[in-house]
């Protein structure tokens, strides 16, 4: 197994924060304390105008305007929006909201990705949230649905031609369950009717691992126009992809840190192949593509020595598509290898993730919290690491506390980037004010959701163009004027150059 050997050359930045835990005091030129708003995940939502035969239309999300000129067929790209109650409206294109012919709720959750749809005949028409499911796709799969909005066909079934049924008696305004598959491209058969005859056949339509595939049938059976709509969601892809690794779609992804103070350079092993060579103290490697698999040996030595003189000895799992951190902790005499999953999957627009891992090993608990506000992480004990934070992109001031105390031993600035997870590591130690924050920042990307369209002419969407304009709320009076166009993006194993629709921050 060729590794390649490689110098810590990650994308880190170090944070020298003196922690003198118990001391009271605070870093030289630490800014002055102000309250800042609790980080809270935003909640996504995209549209689709799924009503055929009814004309272009507006959003819009608690009067302000997400969406314009939204024509039948088209799909926006996901918009953040803020955790709540939010009103969506839907009008002919340029008339107001008094004239809505779709009004419905939206009580938003933190974190969680929705599907607003307008459906249905002109005459009849109505709005129906679907939520995506972003829990964690296993095995480098895929995970697809299907959702009717075709109003004048009966319950459908969707199978692979000549195969399987994959989803089955699905009616109008409704969604089949979840299935995960094997990525890859597939024909695929919608049947409906009372002979169950084949409605509509879709070829080369590709699913690819790690994302979540909804399926929408809709058009109708009386003009011929019945077609599948397949919106693509990102959740899990495989690390490699997102890190930009070469590697196999089942090849974990592995970063090494050397957090164990006093000790001397070291050299990583895996499997008796060299990994990383000459690790300082206070360094991480990048991340490495590795195979996955049961019992990965993993050997830390001085630098220079053979594998058999190592003073960590361990053997993980590694679980296709996943990235891991593994820190070498503790002193020379109690060192230990301690692994961490890394969360690389999108963020909302313009967040970004952070948690806290506790590698100083005589520095006690520690509790991080945001200046004028709550605890953000408490309690984190040596060799333990914190959930992830997911909080606004931007300037964050963090407060250090020992574990349970009120004052603060630190306060600093961080800047935290859109699309980033961030794995704060207590280094040193405390007793002789060697005590820092390394700070290692890894892509993970914002949610994105585009086409998944197959090399068929029976899934074109239309030629027209939604304009979508960023919209605020709550109580801010501000609005930003600046609008974007784009055509659907298209997420082939060959992917299409154009872009979706893609509304700004709902704030």
């Amino acid at each position: 197994m060729d590794l390649g050997i490689r110098r810590a050359a990650s994308r880190v930045f170090v944070l020298l924060l003196t922690l003198v835990l118990g001391a009271g005091l605070l870093v030289p030129g630490a800014i002055p304390a102000r309250a800042q708003e609790e980080p809270e995940t935003s909640a996504t939502v995209r549209i689709v105008h799924a009503s055929a035969g009814s004309p272009n239309v507006d959003v819009l999300v608690d009067g302000q305007p997400l969406a314009q000129n939204v024509p039948f067929g088209t799909v926006t790209d996901y918009v953040p929006l803020p955790v709540g109650e939010h009103q969506f409206q839907v009008v002919p294109t340029g008339q107001a909201a008094d004239n809505a012919i779709i009004e419905e709720d939206l009580d938003a959750e933190a974190g969680r990705a929705y599907i607003f749809a307008a459906l249905g005949p002109l005459n009849e028409i109505e709005g129906k949230t679907f939520e995506v499911n972003l829990d964690r796709i296993e095995d480098a799969r895929s995970r697809v649905r299907v959702i009717h909005l075709s109003p004048d066909a009966d319950d459908v079934s969707v199978s692979v031609t000549g195969g399987d049924e994959l989803f089955g008696g699905v009616s109008f305004a409704d969604a089949s369950d979840y299935t995960d598959v094997d990525p890859g491209t597939y024909s695929l058969d919608v049947r409906g009717g009372e002979d169950d005859r084949v409605l509509l056949t879709v070829p080369d339509l590709t699913f690819l691992a790690g994302r979540v595939y909804d399926v929408l049938a809709l058009g109708q059976l009386g003009d011929q126009s019945l077609q599948l709509l397949s919106l693509v969601t990102n959740v899990s892809r495989p690390c490699g992809e997102v890190l930009g690794l070469d590697g196999g779609v089942g090849d974990a992804c592995v970063r090494i840190v050397h957090a164990s103070p006093g000790s001397p350079d070291v050299d990583v092993y895996v499997n008796d192949s060299i990994l990383a060579q000459g690790l300082a103290f206070g360094t991480a490697t990048e991340f490495l593509p590795l195979p996955s698999g049961d019992d990965r040996t993993v050997q830390v030595t001085a630098a220079g020595s053979e594998p058999d003189n190592a003073v960590i000895d361990t053997e993980l799992d590694l679980t296709p598509g996943q990235a891991y951190q593994i820190t070498a902790t503790g002193t020379l005499e109690e060192i230990e290898g301690t692994v961490n999953e890394v969360d690389l999957s999108p963020l909302p627009e313009n967040q970004s993730r952070i948690r806290l891992l506790h590698a100083s090993p005589d520095a006690g608990g520690i509790d991080v919290g945001i200046s004028g506000g709550e605890l953000i992480f408490e309690g984190v004990d040596f060799r333990d690491a914190s959930d992830y934070l997911t909080t606004d992109a931007g300037a964050l001031t963090l407060e250090v506390h020992e574990a349970g105390e009120d004052s603060v031993v630190l306060r600093s600035d961080v800047e935290l980037e859109a699309g980033m997870a961030y794995d704060a590591i207590a280094i040193g130690r405390a007793e002789d004010r060697t005590l820092a924050l390394l700070v290692l920042a890894s892509p993970a990307g914002s949610r994105e959701g585009g086409l998944a369209t197959p090399g068929s002419e029976a899934l074109m969407t239309p030629s027209a163009v939604a304009t979508v304009t960023s919209v605020s709320g709550g109580t801010d009076d501000d609005e930003t004027d600046a609008l974007e166009t784009g055509e659907a993006a298209a997420e082939t194993a060959a992917a299409n150059d154009d872009a979706a629709p893609t509304p700004t921050a709902i704030s």
